[in-house]
């Protein structure tokens, strides 16, 4: 008998807030809650862990927590990588002013770029390519500074999620002084999972991701959130 049939406080390392995704400071957000309501629909309570992305997979090789998300099976680990709970959509975003004609990745070549921490990971092989050969490319763990990196003059570009940009933009104490922006929908939607350590407990969340879908936890969580128009964008 798995000893996940009984209840159990799962430990998920997470990135530090990613708002509306995460939100660290009230433990909310859509992807923090689809992760607990999944959980709870099996038994099971969420105890986040709050790193840097880039310690995340550390903690989880370190079996220093039980799961571990944002992944994809990109991440190559030897993991239990849960059925996909969140989609992401990147686009790269620029100055209206400025005018730049980005049509696909090819167009990022010459440019200044700032993207969120592992994108050179996540955002495919042609993306990979690209930016490592671009001596202007940095990746931030701090979202919100990418932004206001763009409206001060000091990137070119930069890759983010776009509700993730548009929460930051709608949010900042600075946005009367931000300029319009363009949207460059050059990559497509990204699907995320949680990866486990312990494939019974991957199961279970499985099961309980099941469980809300059907029920509609998982739309209701969604439409918290997000508007239909915005989940409907493309």
């Amino acid at each position: 008998m798995s000893p996940y049939l009984m209840a159990k406080e799962v430990s998920i390392g997470m990135g530090r807030s990613v708002p509306p995704y995460i939100i660290q400071e009230s433990n909310t957000g859509i992807e923090y809650e689809i992760i607990e309501l999944a959980l709870a629909a099996v038994g099971h309570t969420l105890k986040p862990v709050y790193l840097p992305l880039a310690r995340v997979e550390q903690m989880l090789l370190d079996h220093n927590v039980d799961a571990a998300t944002p992944l994809t099976k990109l991440d190559s680990l030897d993991l239990c990588y849960s059925d996909s709970h969140i989609k992401y959509q990147n686009v790269a975003i620029t100055l209206k002013k400025n005018n730049y004609q980005i049509k696909n990745m090819q167009d990022l070549k010459d440019k200044n770029i700032i993207a969120f921490q592992k994108a050179d990971q996540y955002l495919g092989k042609e993306f990979a390519s690209i930016v490592r050969q671009n001596q202007n490319y940095y990746e931030y763990p701090d979202q919100n500074k990418q932004i206001h990196t763009l409206f001060s003059g000091n990137a070119e570009v930069i890759i983010a999620d776009k509700k993730i940009f548009k929460y930051y933009y709608e949010h900042s104490l600075r946005k009367d002084g931000f300029e319009e922006y363009t949207i460059h929908p050059i990559f497509p939607p990204s699907n995320y999972s949680v990866g486990f350590t312990d494939s019974a407990l991957c199961a279970e969340f499985n099961r309980g991701l099941a469980i809300i879908r059907k029920e509609n936890g998982y739309q209701r969580i969604q439409n918290k959130y997000f508007t239909r128009k915005e989940l409907s964008d493309k």
